[in-house]
């Protein structure tokens, strides 16, 4: 607890990674920010340093930044492993939480959670440990057989599921698959940033490319620039692309003299007249674009662990909303593209719960406070 801090004050610690992208991180600070400003309660991050990097982090948050994840063949990797392992018993030790809410992954990266949840006893003087589901496992995933390591994910008290019950459950998608989930379980609603009305739309059309964090842009943004070359050519279609924190501005596309690159760029300011917008359909990207009405062509990453699959295929039957494969080509994309701008603007919002983060926020500063009280 720091000196500026009340005994009644709840203190919440989040834990995000950012291995292939900036989501897990940016749901925590809208839950976060949700908690400090509506609920009062003191907030500690633990993020690693690219999912922070370049972000505009409130004042009062405290943040306990991790080295990178290393990559296999980095020989310093032992090391940083460790770095990351001594940062985090820190946190717990310096900030003494009263709840604990893990963003996606049970045991952290390379399982550098289970030992404070194997060692953290179950009683009312330790903290609460919830976490955060945006999504289910992949398709192959079973549930881990080895004792220890079901029973750290076992230490887990409440289940926060970042869904609209009426679209998604990811909660039976684990139980079916062996992973323990806590019976205390709260749907909040999908955990993305406020809603906002793009400028209109100008001439000549503007399509905007979106790829999340940016580590799978590359390839969608020179499918889009190949879809749409004789078009950019004669001046009657306009293209904008946000490379992401993650990616590679000078590799994102074939010919960036004719198409507006952004390193990375808030979502409004991306969508800045925009008339459509191709997409991957990461988590945070794929939501945050529903509640707006231009009309989308989700374009998911196919790789191996991608949840953007499922997701396309159901967001899909939305109003205003196509999905590629882009195995199908440049052809098949700009066919979709012309579809998409032939369409008026939708409602589609409505049909959403989008209200996550101050529901997930209420429930664990409720519990928290209960926690001081006991």
């Amino acid at each position: 607890m720091t000196p500026t801090q009340s005994p009644s004050t709840p203190r919440i610690l989040l834990y995000a990674h950012a291995q292939l992208g900036v989501g897990h991180v940016q749901r925590s600070l809208l839950i976060a920010a949700a908690l400090m400003e509506q609920q009062g309660a003191a907030c500690m991050l633990l993020a690693c340093r690219k999912g922070l990097d370049g972000l505009d982090l409130p004042s009062d948050l405290h943040i306990a930044t991790l080295p990178d994840w290393p990559a296999a063949d980095d020989r310093g990797g032992p090391a940083r492993v460790r770095e990351r392992a001594d940062r985090i018993a820190e946190a717990f030790r310096v900030f003494l939480p009263h709840a604990v809410l893990v963003d996606h992954l049970f045991l952290g990266l390379g399982g550098e959670l289970a030992p404070v949840l194997a060692s953290t006893p179950r009683n009312p003087d330790a903290p609460l440990f919830a976490i955060g589901v945006p999504y289910g496992p992949r398709p192959t995933m079973r549930g881990p057989r080895n004792p220890g390591v079901r029973r750290a994910i076992g230490r887990y008290d409440l289940a926060l599921c970042y869904v609209d019950a009426r679209h998604e459950r990811p909660a039976e998608a684990f139980e079916r698959q062996g992973y323990l989930l806590p019976e205390e379980r709260h749907d909040v609603g999908y955990v993305v940033e406020p809603a906002f009305v793009p400028a209109p739309p100008g001439s000549p059309p503007l399509v905007v490319g979106l790829a999340g964090g940016g580590s799978t842009g590359v390839g969608l943004f020179r499918l889009l620039e190949s879809a749409l070359r004789t078009r950019l050519d004669r001046g009657e279609i306009r293209l904008r692309i946000v490379a992401g924190p993650l990616g590679d501005p000078s590799a994102s596309c074939i010919d960036a003299s004719r198409i507006q690159v952004l390193t990375r760029s808030p979502l409004r300011q991306a969508l800045d007249g925009a008339s459509l917008v191709v997409s991957r359909c990461g988590y945070n990207t794929a939501y945050a674009l529903l509640r707006i009405s231009l009309p989308i062509v989700f374009c998911p990453y196919a790789g191996t662990g991608s949840d953007q699959i499922d997701r396309a295929a159901a967001l899909g039957r939305l109003e205003g909303v196509w999905t590629f494969d882009e195995q199908a080509g440049a052809a098949s994309l700009a066919a979709r593209i012309d579809e998409g701008l032939g369409v008026r603007p939708t409602g589609r919002a409505e049909s959403l719960d989008c209200d996550g983060a101050e529901r997930a926020a209420h429930v664990l500063a409720s519990l928290a406070k209960r926690r001081i009280t006991l």
